[in-house]
This record gives C-alpha cells, structure tokens and sequence, in this order.
C-alpha cells in the first residue's frame, strides 16, 4: 500500500537502540540501631523511534469508503498538502503542480504523508529518587521522614503546521501568482485586480519548508512527608503526619505557525515595482508568503509566520493527619464470650489541593495554527476538614460454630470548602463458622465531591469545535 502512493518505504531488517535503565539502592542503620535509613535512585533514558522506521506505520492505514465495502485498505494522508490545496469561491480545488507550477485541479496523489515524521517511541529521560529515615526516640515515640522525587523530559513530535483552512481571503493583486493562478481563484470566480480583488479562498498548505512541530514537556514530582508516632500506653497508639506532593509540568510547543500572520501574508499586492509587500503595510513585520511558486518559499518569510508557545501546569496536595487507635480489652470493654476486646480508631484529617494552568497569550487567544482550541488559564483551590471514628466488637470467638462473630461500624464528616459538609457512615457485621468461611452482611452511605481535575481544569474546544477538558499536557493537533 505504501507502494500504490509512491511513498517510500524502509525494507529489510532493522534494529533500534533498547531503553538505558540502571538503579541503585542503599540502607543501613545508625545511632546503635535506633535509626534506620535508605536510599534510592533510578535512571531511564530512551532514544526516539519515528514511523518511518517500520513499513507498517510509515503511512496512516485508511479504508477507501465508509463504511468499507470490502477487505481493502490504502496509504490515506492529508490535503493540507506541500503544494497546497486552494479551494476557490465555487467550491472547486486546485494545487500548484511542483514541475510546472501552473494551477491545476486538486487529485489524491498530492496528498501528504503525515506519519513518517511522527514518534513511534518518543525520545525520554527521566531520573527518580528517594530517601526514608525513622529514630526512635525512646519507647514511647518514633520519629520518621521521606522524601521522593522524578524529573522527566520528553519531546512529542508531530507533522509540520501549515494553513489548515486558517486563512479565508487573498489579494487578487498578489504579483506573487502566475496567470493560471490568477484565472482559477480570481477570474473564473468573478474577482478582478481592479475594484474586486479580494477574493474568498480557503487554503490548506503545509509548512514542510520549516520542518515539524515539537512539544518539550516536563514533569517534576516532588513528595515530603514527615511525622511521628508511638505508643500512650498498652491501650492506646497514635500517628501524626504532614506531607506535601507537587507535580509541575512546563511544556513548549514550538515551530507552529501565528494563524494571524499566515492571513496577512496571503494578503499582498504590487508596490509598483513589481514587488509583492503586505496590504497591512507590514506594521507587524508582515512578508508575503509566497505559496505560488514552487520551492518559492524563504527563511525570512517563515520566521514571520513561526509562533513557539509556552505553558505551565502543576498540582499540589498537602495532608495533616492525626490517629488515635485504642485496644480496649485492658479497660474491661470486651464481649464475655469473645476473646479481644473491642478495638476503635479515631482521628482528623485536613487536605489542600491546588490546581494551575497557566497558559500564555498565543494559548489563550488560539493563535496556533496546528492548535484544536484555545487553551485557558486557571488557578484553584479547595481545602476539607475531616473528623471520623470507627469501632470493632467481637461478641463471639472460638466456639462451636462461632469461630468468630463481629460488628463494624464507622463514621466521617467531611467539610469541604467547595461542596459543603456531608457525613457518610457504614455498619457491619461478619459470621464466620469456621477458619474457612466468613459471611458479611454491611450497609453503608457514601458521598463524592468533586477532584481538583474535576472542578478546576479548564474547558477547552477540540477539533471540529467539540467541547472538552483541558489537562496537562493534552492538546488537539493537525
């Protein structure tokens, strides 16, 4: 199939470099092993794969009709093509033949390959590590701390950007277009380069001039925790903890094309010297682009479409934990034919999550070409105060057909800063007859509120103007 389009094809064998992993790890005790510590760190690092490397992805695989008819299966591709696909004002379609460079009608051999230039494997490296450390003070308390953390960059790579139908209008003046441009988008289409020469054209042309488009994306994860814990005494237990996780995200996308610019380059006339200059009078810099002629296309007028964009997303989560758990058989609160006492847990919990996109003004305002959709900004946060208990009765253990038998019950209160308070609770009980079996029958009220993913990330619209959500590092692109 990659033959039927005259794509070119890798044949034979071939192998690709394997990921680089190593590790390495460290523990040991101190303070005459009242202490405990360890250590950790990973290393990745993976080399890019595009899908020129293999004949089964060196193409998009498309079926011929939908729904198929039959079994066949051809090399599709896209019409935003090198030599562009220029729809006039009566819905016919041209591209400039790259032998002659006269207009002619639009067929499906000068679709584009968009695949050969896309990562099958993505290029990565990614460090991770962490250290863990406990001392225990006395018998009573122990004190214990960790911290972890990964760095990982990797590059997403795609097609080059172009006009994909960005652009509506040309200057039918453009001294840029040769005669059968002019009398395929402008004359046979009612237009003139006297009074009426603006001319509706929807252009879709790639930029394989500038090359492809890459996204630079980073994720760093950071985690600390640290507490304390230990015994009351022979009833009661207790953990108390704080802890703090980060996750940031920078990225760049970078070799796209400002889809302003692209309409004002395609908007030219003569300066009377034979000249084409922009019909804004290039306050911003404008260069006609010169998709007309083939090879036609120079340096300086890419560097006037080219648009890099820049954004930042991360999350954050903080914790403060306190837990009392009591065995209550020493205070006399135990079932007369069970053998332990009635077991309870108790405690409090406050919980922080913190959200941000932070998108620039080329994200925000859609100015990419190769973008599905604007790309909105948003900072947010929500905090729940938490309370719960939970009790464990044995009321008979070790007898005849009792092996054990039990009731559970639990209860929250959640306050959360966004949704208000709600309580959820359960109730349980277990029979098991013997070792081997256990029947439960429990009953339970919980609620959700909604994550920080769910309330804060923002809408954003996706190709073919689809609503949808917007998360790091998600993106719609041509």
């Amino acid at each position: 199939i990659n033959a039927a389009k005259g794509f070119n094809v890798i044949k034979g064998n071939t192998w690709n470099d394997g990921p680089i992993d190593w590790n390495v790890a460290f523990g040991a005790k101190f303070a005459d092993g009242k202490g405990h510590a360890s250590f950790y760190l990973d290393y990745r690092k993976t080399n890019a794969i595009t899908k020129n490397a293999r004949d089964y992805t060196n193409c998009s695989v498309s079926t011929p009709n939908y729904p198929p008819t039959s079994n066949l299966v051809v090399c599709g591709g896209s019409s935003t093509s090198p030599t562009g696909r220029f729809f006039a004002n009566d819905g016919s379609s041209y591209t400039v033949n790259p032998t002659t460079g006269l207009m002619v009608p639009w067929a499906s051999t000068y679709l584009y390959n968009y695949a050969p230039s896309n990562f099958m494997q993505r290029p990565d490296q990614r460090w991770a590590g962490g250290a863990f450390v406990n001392y225990d003070v006395n018998k009573y308390v122990q004190v214990y701390g960790d911290v972890m953390f990964m760095d990982d960059s990797t590059d997403a790579q795609i097609a080059p950007s172009g006009d994909f139908g960005n652009s509506l209008t040309i200057d039918c003046r453009n001294p840029l277009m040769n005669a059968s441009e002019v009398a395929a988008l402008c004359t046979n289409q009612g237009y003139n380069t006297t009074d009426n020469y603006l001319a509706n054209v929807q252009i879709y042309k790639r930029n394989v001039e500038g090359g492809g488009r890459v996204a630079h994306l980073n994720h760093t994860d950071m985690r600390y925790s640290g507490g304390f814990k230990g015994t009351l005494n022979n009833v009661w237990a207790y953990d108390v903890y704080g802890m703090q996780a980060t996750v940031r995200s920078p990225q760049s996308y970078g070799n796209d094309f400002n889809v302003n610019s692209v309409k004002n380059s395609l908007l030219a006339h003569n300066d009377g010297s034979g000249n084409a200059v922009c019909d804004n009078g290039g306050v911003d810099g404008c260069i006609p682009w010169n998709i007309f002629t083939p090879h036609g296309v120079t340096a300086d007028q890419l560097a006037y479409l080219a648009l890099d964009m820049v954004q930042d997303t991360g999350t954050r989560t903080r914790v403060f934990n306190a837990t009392f758990t009591g065995k209550l058989k020493d205070y006399g609160v135990v079932s007369p034919m069970a053998t332990e006492g009635v077991s309870v847990a108790l405690g409090t919990e406050y919980r922080q999550e913190n959200l941000f996109v932070q998108s620039d003004y080329p994200y925000e305002a859609f100015l990419g070409a190769g973008q599905g959709g604007p790309l909105k900004s948003v900072n947010g946060t929500y905090s729940v105060k938490e309370f719960f208990v939970e009790a464990l009765a044995p009321l008979v253990q070790d007898k005849p057909g009792f092996k054990d038998l039990s009731v559970e019950a639990g209860f929250r209160e959640s306050n959360y800063s966004s949704t208000g308070t709600h309580a959820t609770y359960k109730l349980q009980g277990s029979w098991a007859p013997t070792a081997d079996f256990k029947f439960r029958l429990g009953y339970n009220r919980a609620t959700r509120s909604p994550n920080i993913t769910e309330l804060f990330t923002p809408q954003a619209i996706g190709l073919g103007g689809s609503s949808r959500s917007h998360s790091t590092a998600r993106r719609s692109a041509r």
